[in-house]
């Protein structure tokens, strides 16, 4: 807005604003004013107005999507998942971070109200679950958004095959084996649950 837009109305002694401001585009600017009496010669004066333009909270805060955010199922409880990205146009706002209701699922994760980071507070499973969406709310005290995170729980070679049984009668020879043996929830695209037999003597 330049300050030939900003039209002002003197009456009076005071004046008023012709149109809206907006601290975006003008914080601070000068204006020229002249007064001119109706006298035989006319004489006139000018002063200078200053107007600062004061920020106030009229915008609502961004959430700025993120890439889905992938964890070891091993981690441990305290660790930082990730930070949560924010953006406001207004002048030095305050953000409150917040799950909302029921996006936590067993509570696996708490975030931080003042800073937006995520941390783990409870161990994780693969086999329990593979992924979580939370949903986070941001406000700054005026207005609130919200965003949606989502969590990737990256599996780990921790649980050993085990078989079927104990053990198994012996047979003759050339006579074929059928042994099975577990690996616990089995997903064929898992590469950990790949099993290498070895038969020793």
């Amino acid at each position: 807005m330049a300050v030939k837009d900003l039209l002002m109305r003197i009456k009076q002694w005071g004046c008023s604003l012709d149109n809206g401001l907006h601290f975006l585009i003008l914080f601070q600017t000068s204006l020229i004013v002249q007064a001119t009496d109706k006298g035989m010669p006319r004489l006139s004066g000018t002063s200078v107005i200053k107007i600062q333009v004061t920020d106030i909270n009229d915008n609502a805060p961004a959430f700025l999507p993120s890439e889905a955010v992938e964890i070891a199922e091993n981690s441990s409880p305290g660790i930082v998942v990730t930070q949560i990205s924010v953006h406001d146009v207004d002048l030095n706002p305050a953000f409150i971070f917040n799950f909302a209701k029921e996006s936590n699922p067993g509570i696996k994760f708490a975030i931080d109200q003042n800073t937006g980071a995520v941390v783990l507070v409870k161990t994780l499973d693969f086999e329990e679950a593979t992924e979580y969406e939370l949903f986070i709310q941001i406000s700054d005290t005026v207005h609130e958004t919200e965003g949606t995170l989502i969590v990737r729980v990256v599996d780990v070679n921790d649980n050993p095959p085990v078989f079927s049984q104990d053990s198994y009668q012996s047979v003759g020879i050339g006579v074929r084996l059928f042994i099975t043996i577990r690996t616990g929830l089995v997903f064929a695209e898992v590469p950990n649950n790949t099993v290498v037999w070895i038969i020793g003597t």
